[in-house]
């Protein structure tokens, strides 16, 4: 059977089930063991073609950090094997390799979802309101996004009020939501984070080792053979929870198990600023140097936190300005805010109800409606010939 499972799944049969591989390994060889493990697999290709990788490409401009965990981290994936929780991973392409590949990931999603947290607790903290204190809709769009009440969106956009709430609270600029069912989309391009592995060197090359990746695909791949497989970075811990027996009752102990990323594997991570139909404003740039300072203070990601997961050490992304202007507006407009949080003060101007005008009447004139004949007499069938 191993002959015909990928190394990966073969590493992770061994690892969680290994007493089964080892009763079934011993088990004596049967005259029918060719027929049942013929299994017909695609031949592999044995010098892929590879697509070049770019040298001196155009690139977005981004500032990139690199996590160096100092504890496993662990992110979940969508499914469960029994009581193990798997890491989340996306499938892609190696252009080194030659092939498509398993690969896990921090998604940018989870990591806004943490930085929306922080700047929203941040804001409240600074103005000097709980978070229980504003109105349920604000809270919620802060923390959460918000959601838009159905058939909201046909009633039109109040541009105004748009404008008046980016000025008044940067970070909702930067993170958008929707506000007095409004939808507005930030600014804040929140980037997968990858292990660095052989398997992610292609797309991490002009991250890490930017002079190694000008001199181009050679100079990555033997870049690459210097870094660990990604099957590699993976164990599994195990977690009980204490019975507590000397109390009565069930002691609820509940065995957890949880596929991590070992401690010391680093991780590159990057983001970037991109508008649409607006300038980018300077106290949006402003908050994303403070929101980025909180997430770098916060020194953890993923779940599992509270249980010691998740912790890492970074040198940062590098110069994303200066995050005092930032502060500076909301301690200016910390009552404004207060009361705009608070449900007693409208930003901006209302949007004005539009009455919807009224049909012109038809000028037409009906025909005059035939009389109905009373007697067959009156009834003209035509004339015969």
């Amino acid at each position: 059977v191993c002959r015909v499972i990928r190394r990966s799944d073969l590493a992770a049969l061994a690892s969680e089930w290994g007493s089964f591989l080892a009763t079934f390994a011993t088990i004596a060889s049967s005259p029918d063991d060719e027929a049942i493990l013929a299994i017909d697999l695609p031949p592999e290709i044995g010098d892929p073609w590879r697509a070049p990788m770019p040298v001196g490409a155009i690139r977005p401009a981004v500032w990139s950090a690199v996590w160096t965990f100092t504890s496993p981290v662990h992110h979940g994936a969508d499914d469960k094997d029994g009581n193990v929780s798997r890491f989340r991973t996306e499938r892609r392409y190696s252009s080194l390799l030659g092939r498509a590949v398993d690969v896990p990931l921090y998604s940018g999603n989870a990591w806004r979802g943490q930085v929306r947290d922080l700047v929203a607790l941040d804001l409240f903290e600074r103005i000097g309101l709980r978070p229980s204190e504003a109105a349920p809709v604000w809270a919620h769009a802060l923390f959460s996004g918000g959601s838009i009440e159905s058939g909201s969106a046909s009633n039109g956009s109040n541009a105004a009020m748009r404008r008046a709430l980016r000025d008044l609270l940067p970070i909702v600029d930067l993170m958008g939501g929707v506000y007095g069912n409004e939808p507005m989309d930030g600014v804040l391009r929140g980037f997968d984070a990858l292990p660095v592995c052989r398997e992610t060197a292609d797309a991490l090359a002009h991250h890490l080792v930017p002079e190694i990746a000008a001199r181009g695909v050679d100079a990555v791949r033997a870049w690459s053979e210097r870094l660990p497989w990604c099957e590699d970075l993976y164990e599994t811990r195990q977690l009980v929870r204490h019975a507590h027996r000397d109390l009565e009752g069930e002691g609820g102990q509940m065995i957890v198990r949880t596929q991590v990323i070992r401690a010391g594997v680093q991780w590159v991570h990057s983001i970037a600023l991109a508008t649409r139909d607006r300038l980018l404003s300077p106290l949006t740039s402003s908050a994303l140097a403070h929101a980025v300072d909180l997430f770098v203070r916060s020194g953890a990601v993923g779940a599992g936190n509270a249980r010691g997961l998740g912790s890492f050490a970074t040198d940062g992304y590098g110069d994303l300005g200066d995050p005092q202007p930032y502060r500076e507006h909301i301690a200016a407009h910390a009552e404004e805010i207060r009361e705009v949080l608070r449900g007693v003060r409208a930003v901006g101007p209302s949007k004005a109800a539009t009455t919807p005008e009224a049909k012109p009447t038809k000028s037409a004139k009906r025909a005059a409606a035939k009389a109905i004949p009373t007697a067959t007499d009156d009834i003209d069938f035509g004339s015969a010939t």
